[in-house]
């Protein structure tokens, strides 16, 4: 803990205000991930995209890549896989440092013997916290089936960004739980089936932790 806090104020310092908070910024990101749902237990992860951090509006866009593949999905031969992801949020921010908004996300998940992809809807919250010396975001969303319709996959992401991107840093660490239900794979064979797969539901999560570079 004694560590962290040196590292923190060493980065820090002082909280300076973001410059030119209007202009949208590129920014890269590295992580891993703790994984359920039967993928492999641990991967990495590359994204990247653009974000607004201005004192009213907030938005990203943001694409990225994984290299988490599935180890226990009921198929064999299944020796390789990925993940691939895309997702525009944008948020109106009140003075209190409270802010509100959603989006929209599209991910795939590519197998040896499978492809399956879906948009979904995004609604959250957050809020900056800002004080002399540190900051961080904290981020509530949740995330709607949307067009899938074969796992009906939906649930929560909970966020937090330190130091706040509303401060002027170059790096930022992310970490991310999501907690998601989703029913077994609707294989469409007859009717009967397919409404005992969906009545199987599920609980599953990942963590990730992500380093950022802004731009």
């Amino acid at each position: 803990m004694s560590l962290l806090l040196f590292g923190s104020v060493i980065v820090l310092g002082t909280e300076p205000p973001l410059s030119d908070p209007y202009i949208p910024r590129p920014y890269g990101v590295f992580g891993l991930s703790i994984n359920g749902s039967g993928y492999q237990a641990i991967s990495e992860v590359l994204a990247g995209g653009l974000r607004v951090d201005s004192p009213r509006i907030l938005s990203t866009l943001e694409v990225g890549y994984g290299n988490a593949r599935k180890v226990n999905d009921a198929t064999i031969n299944n020796r390789s896989g990925h993940e691939r992801s895309a997702q525009a949020r944008a948020f109106y921010k009140l003075g209190n440092g409270f802010y509100f908004g959603g989006g929209a996300q599209w991910s795939q998940t590519s197998t040896t013997n499978y492809t399956k992809q879906a948009w979904r809807p995004t609604l959250g919250m957050g809020k900056d916290f800002l004080w002399s010396m540190h900051s961080l975001r904290l981020q509530g969303m949740y995330i709607f089936p949307g067009s899938d319709n074969i796992n009906g996959s939906q649930g929560a992401e909970i966020s937090l960004i330190y130091p706040s991107p509303a401060s002027n840093h170059h790096f930022y660490f992310r970490p991310v739980l999501t907690v998601r239900r989703f029913h077994t794979t609707d294989t469409f064979s007859d009717p009967e089936t397919s409404a005992m797969q969906r009545a199987a539901h599920h609980t599953t999560g990942s963590l990730a932790y992500h380093l950022i570079y802004r731009f």
